[in-house]
């Protein structure tokens, strides 16, 4: 009865073991008042991938005038690297795909950046949120 014991607290923590690295952790980094650019992508953040995937995601919690004014600017555009154009408003967490011809910002260990310009290309801004690799 012992071995049988033995052998199933044995084949749990295998199973476990095996489990564990698959297991995905995102790396959140926050950005506080970058400056964007209403006409070209702006430069806002970077972290590092721990596993290979094809996105990473943003959540903007406040877009101000430049100096930090108050504004009523509720989105930007974002991109990931290369990847496509998108959308992002204040407030949710939108998924930023990579480029599907850059096939090395899928990869584990990938610094991924994200640049974001503004939606009004006649109004600078600042944008303050989250970047969040996995």
């Amino acid at each position: 009865m012992k071995i049988k014991k033995w052998f199933g607290c044995m084949s749990l923590v295998l199973v476990l073991a095996c489990a564990l690295p698959s297991v995905c952790y995102a790396k959140t980094t926050y950005f506080g008042n970058m400056f964007v650019d209403s006409n070209e992508y702006t430069w806002v953040a970077s972290e590092t991938k721990d596993t290979a995937t094809k996105t990473a995601r943003v959540y903007l919690t406040d877009i101000f005038k430049p100096g930090g004014e108050a504004s009523n600017y509720t989105k930007v555009y974002a991109k990931a690297e290369s990847g496509p154009e998108t959308l992002v408003k204040k407030g949710t967490w939108v998924e930023l795909p990579f480029s599907e011809s850059q096939i090395m910002y899928y990869l584990a260990g990938a610094n991924i950046s994200i640049y974001c310009k503004g939606h009004n290309p006649s109004l600078d801004c600042e944008v303050s949120g989250n970047w969040d690799v996995y």
